[in-house]
């Protein structure tokens, strides 16, 4: 079971960087076709993380609905970094639970933030290349 461990930062009071809608960062489309494959030929951001929550029981379908800790999911930038950014509205404790089993089952970190770009009153729920050295 994947963990979710919280570490207090300093506080950056910056705008996160604005998240270009329903893309995904390269490395995680490839890292997520290489994992969970492609359905009928698909490997268009959108289609492979479909897919990927599909297979991982995450979604009704391959082709969604989507679930909802997933609204307004795209690529944005943190700290020079390409990430993958969810900002629901609001997120239940299985929503949760399902975000941070698509982090353990596809190899990223999970960082909740309470700034989001989209939306004041969202939340920002990024996902980090685990395989990428982090700072503090």
């Amino acid at each position: 079971m994947t963990q979710l461990t919280i570490k207090p930062r300093k506080c950056n009071c910056a705008r996160p960087a604005p998240v270009e809608l329903v893309r995904l960062p390269n490395w995680l489309r490839r890292k997520l076709l290489k994992r969970f494959g492609s359905r009928l030929g698909h490997n268009g951001g959108r289609d492979v993380f479909a897919n990927a929550l599909w297979m991982l029981n995450l979604a009704d379908g391959p082709c969604g609905p989507f679930p909802g800790w997933t609204d307004y999911f795209g690529r944005s930038h943190s700290r020079g970094e390409e990430i993958l950014v969810c900002e629901p509205y609001q997120i239940s404790g299985d929503d949760f639970q399902n975000a941070l089993e698509f982090a353990g089952q596809a190899g990223l970190q999970l960082v909740i933030s309470s700034r989001p770009a989209w939306r004041p009153g969202n939340i920002r729920l990024e996902f980090h290349d685990r395989s990428r050295e982090r700072t503090a």
